[in-house]
């Protein structure tokens, strides 16, 4: 199947139909000859081998979007003695141009607080959430 002076890429069928595709593979100058589905195997393993890095990249922006619950956590701990245990509710809306959050989370010993954050580098404003009777 190797024809003598092709140069760079060349495609005809074969005679069962499929389109057989010349690539240069060696250091030597021969041609190999892969037919498109080949091609599309070598490809998707390509693809594949690059999904850890997308996967990387994914993770690092949702950690930047998340940075704040390890701002929250810390600042429970230093000021309430609150080891975080759950996120009950969380609510993110936009006030006056500013990204407000609020929510309320849940302590390892059972306690409850609301928390709200008026701005993006804020400190947190963190309330005991104490039951009422009416």
């Amino acid at each position: 199947m190797v024809e003598a002076g092709v140069q760079g890429w060349c495609s005809r069928p074969d005679v069962h139909g499929l389109t057989l595709i010349k690539v240069p593979a060696h250091r030597n100058g021969t041609l190999a000859v892969m037919t498109k589905n080949s091609i599309a195997v070598a490809l998707a393993a390509g693809l594949t081998a690059l999904m850890p890095a997308v996967d990387r990249a994914r993770a690092q922006t949702d950690a930047k979007r998340e940075v704040w619950k390890v701002t929250l956590g810390q600042q429970l701990r230093d000021e309430r003695k609150c080891e975080l245990k759950a996120f009950l509710a969380v609510r993110r809306f936009r006030l006056a141009g500013d990204d407000v959050l609020e929510g309320r989370i849940s302590c390892y010993d059972g306690r409850e607080f609301d928390f709200t954050r008026p701005q993006p580098h804020s400190k947190f404003t963190i309330r005991l959430c104490l039951p009422t009777a009416c």
